[in-house]
């Protein structure tokens, strides 16, 4: 029982670094990338993973990972699986990066699991470009299923990577492993003459784990920029709930609606 707990502890350490005081990479935006503005950009870390079962194999013993970065020709990284079983990472080696400057992003990885086991989240834990110093992530979770097809296969040689188990979850008086953010409190729709129709904003926000909202942009214009700006004005100032992963507040991101109506 001591040593399931130290271990226990070490493997927390390992997969909550990002989100600790004391670690020197919390919620503060990720280093700028260089070169063209990069199509998955934000606040949180200059790479991202898409996750998805492999259809072809066993149900849960493979996973198709796909890295996209900021810039760069080569990347490699730890990317963390959550399961019913447990927690796992994926060491991915040092990786080609191809594709427009905006879009650097790696063939598709095989990641062959331990044991059978279905996965439901995932996340970058670090990863490092081109050499550059490692640069760990704040917890930036998604649900398998988020990322590439299986058309992401292609050619000989694909690279294959086999997971090493980190932990068993602990018991989760939250309920949930992921629970996603959400606003603490509705705005009020703004009223005026805007071509006297009702009209709507859809904006995508970035969350940190503190509930403040670090960026907002907009995914679906009202056609009017003055709303937009309101809108996005609003997001900026509204308060959240974060996003909480193993009951632990993490970073998250999420779209909302601001409606306009006729006065």
């Amino acid at each position: 029982m001591i040593r399931f707990i130290t271990v226990f502890s070490l493997a927390v350490a390992i997969v909550f670094v990002s989100e600790s005081p004391a670690s020197a990479n919390t919620d503060e935006p990720s280093p700028s990338p260089t070169g063209a503005h990069w199509k998955f950009e934000n606040p949180f870390c200059e790479v991202r993973a898409g996750l998805v079962p492999v259809e072809s194999a066993i149900r849960g013993t493979e996973y198709l990972v796909q890295l996209y970065a900021s810039h760069g020709t080569r990347v490699s990284a730890h990317v963390t699986l959550i399961g019913a079983e447990g927690a796992y990472d994926a060491s991915v080696p040092p990786t080609n990066l191809s594709g427009a400057p905006d879009d650097r992003r790696t063939d598709g990885i095989v990641i062959k699991m331990p044991q059978t086991t279905p996965i439901h989240y995932f996340f970058v834990d670090s990863f490092t470009i081109d050499g550059e110093a490692p640069y760990t992530c704040p917890s930036y979770v998604a649900p398998s299923g988020s990322g590439p097809s299986e058309d992401a296969i292609g050619g000989l040689g694909l690279t294959n990577v086999t997971a090493t188990f980190l932990q068993a979850l602990p018991d989760l008086p939250c309920g949930r492993a992921y629970i996603p953010p959400s606003s603490r409190k509705g705005y009020e729709p703004i009223v005026g003459h805007y071509g006297d129709k009702p009209r709507s904003t859809v904006l995508h926000v970035y969350i940190d784990s503190a509930g403040n909202a670090l960026r907002a942009t907009v995914s679906q214009s009202s056609g009017v920029e003055g709303l937009d700006d309101a809108a996005m004005a609003a997001a900026e100032y509204t308060k959240y709930n974060p996003a909480q992963f193993l009951c632990q507040p993490v970073v998250g991101e999420l779209d909302m609606q601001m409606d306009y109506s006729v006065q």
